[in-house]
């Protein structure tokens, strides 16, 4: 991992519309980019996050108010999107139900920017 990039939207920032991938990274409120990201405290957390989260498929769309964007050495790029509440987002194109902890360490990176 080269990069990481989380794109965030308050849930009491109201939209006329709710964002999908495209608008949360043209209209994002807060971004925070550890472009040093590999081998820090934060990434230990966000793995053991992402270990501790279970997926499901959604058949419905989300308001997202988060984004975890992995930009990787060689140029590829997966993302992980959550809605405000974190429990519906998509990872990478795909609708995904979550339950675990990455709702969790999102908040508690972006409790500074309140």
């Amino acid at each position: 991992m080269q990069t990481v990039e989380i794109l965030y939207v308050p849930v009491d920032i109201l939209q006329n519309v709710n964002l999908n991938p495209e608008r949360l990274q043209k209209g994002y409120a807060y971004k925070i980019v550890a472009a040093r990201f590999s081998g820090s405290r934060e990434a230990s957390l966000l793995v053991s996050a992402l270990r501790r989260t279970e997926l499901s498929d959604a058949k419905e769309d989300a308001d997202l108010r988060w984004g975890i964007i992995f930009r990787l050495v060689g140029g590829g790029v997966r993302q992980i999107y959550l809605d405000g509440f974190g429990r519906l987002g998509q990872v990478d194109t795909l609708p995904a139900s979550f339950h675990g902890q990455l709702y969790q360490w999102l908040r508690e990176i972006t409790a500074p920017l309140k």
